[in-house]
C-alpha cells in the first residue's frame, strides 16, 4: 500500500512540478549517465527545507519551496544526487517496507531492521564522488537541519 499511497498522495497533491531548467536538466543529465529512468521532479508547498524521492512504479523526487530558497545551486545539485542515488538503490522500497512492518502486528512476532543509516551515507558518497567535494551535501545538510 505504502508504494502506491503514498507516492500518489504527494504527486496528486503537490501538482506542480519543479519548472527550472537548470535543475532538470541537471537531474535529466545523471540520470542518463545512471541509467535511471528521469524522475519527475515535485515542488511541495511547505517552507520546512525537505527533500525525499520515491521509487515506485514512477520515479518522483520531491523538495520543498524552502529547500530551494535557502540552498545555493551546488548546494541543491549535491541534494539532487543524494536523492537520484536513492533512487537508484531502490531505498524508498525498503525505508517503506520497514516502516510499514514496524506499524503492523507482525513487528511483535519479529524483529525486523534495516538500516536507513548506511542507505544516507552511500547517497551521501554518490554526490561526494560527482561533486568532487562534500562541501556542498555538507552544508545542504546543515542548513536543512538548522532551519527553524
Amino acid at each position: 500500500a505504502g508504494f502506491v499511497v503514498i507516492p500518489s498522495f504527494y504527486m496528486f497533491s503537490s501538482k506542480r512540478q519543479l519548472r527550472n531548467r537548470e535543475i532538470v536538466a541537471f537531474v535529466r543529465k545523471y540520470s542518463a549517465l545512471m541509467k535511471i529512468r528521469m524522475p519527475k521532479i515535485y515542488v511541495i508547498d511547505k517552507a520546512k527545507p525537505i527533500a525525499f524521492s520515491f521509487k515506485s512504479f514512477r520515479s518522483a523526487i520531491f523538495v520543498s519551496v524552502g529547500m530551494l530558497d535557502i540552498l545555493s545551486k551546488k548546494e541543491t545539485q549535491a541534494v539532487m544526487l543524494h536523492e537520484l542515488a536513492h533512487i537508484k538503490q531502490k531505498s524508498s522500497v525498503m525505508k517503506f517496507s520497514s516502516s510499514l512492518l514496524r506499524l503492523s502486528p507482525l513487528s511483535l512476532l519479529a524483529r525486523f531492521h534495516h538500516d536507513t543509516g548506511r542507505e544516507e551515507r552511500e547517497a551521501d558518497s554518490f554526490a561526494i564522488k560527482i561533486q568532487g567535494t562534500s562541501r556542498y551535501i555538507r552544508s545542504a545538510k546543515r542548513k536543512m537541519r538548522n532551519y527553524d
